[in-house]
């Protein structure tokens, strides 16, 4: 049971034999060979035993599927930041993973299992205007091999509302103000905020 095989006469009396497992072995694992047989007059052989060791896992994790991509530019604010950690050999160890975002380590969701893990990490508060976003992910596989560090970069949207006027006092094209009245108005921003060093309020020309 979990084996094929093919038996072929080899011509001296003999037979070739090959043993076809039906998945393959595992990394570094050590396979052991038991072999009897006897012959036509009931003869058997000394019981023949070996054993041979599969090859060691040297493939690295890496990362795919990044959200937001490299470079993306004009992220949301409050976009989650999700990266795909791979390997292709004996797997992540996920006690190993580290992502940093804007030089912090971060502990994002983990999910999936260890040949593609999923991480999604979602900000405690959003990112700013215009904010270039640095993030770095590292791992191990369970052999002990280390990517090589992830480190890329988005950018976040920019600010392009212009801040607001309201709340005019006297009001637009009121009348009948008194002469010594005052002149209040509201500037707002819900973005960057407003800039007071660049407000310039003219009344009848004089600023």
């Amino acid at each position: 049971s979990g084996y094929s095989g093919s038996l072929t006469v080899d011509g001296s009396g003999g037979y070739d034999i090959t043993i076809d497992p039906d998945s393959d072995f595992a990394y570094s694992q050590v396979i052991n060979i038991t072999i009897d047989v006897s012959d036509n007059s009931n003869n058997p052989i000394n019981q023949a035993v070996y054993s041979f060791t599969c090859i060691n896992d040297t493939i690295a994790p890496y990362t795919s599927g990044h959200n937001p991509a490299n470079g993306a530019t004009d992220v949301a604010l409050s976009a989650n930041i999700v990266v795909h950690v791979l390997d292709a050999g004996v797997g992540v160890d996920n006690s190993t993973i580290v992502m940093t975002v804007e030089g912090a380590t971060v502990t994002p969701v983990i999910s999936g299992n260890s040949a593609d893990y999923t991480l999604t990490y979602d900000p405690p508060t959003d990112f700013s205007y215009s904010q270039v976003v640095d993030v770095t992910v590292a791992a191990t596989d369970t052999s002990g091999n280390p990517m090589t560090q992830d480190a890329y970069s988005f950018t976040c949207l920019a600010d392009t509302t212009p801040p607001t006027v309201s709340g005019q006092n006297p009001a637009a094209d009121a009348t009948e103000i008194v002469l010594d009245s005052n002149v209040c108005f509201e500037i707002d921003d819900s973005q960057t905020g407003v800039d007071i060093s660049t407000l310039n309020a003219i009344t009848e020309g004089s600023s």
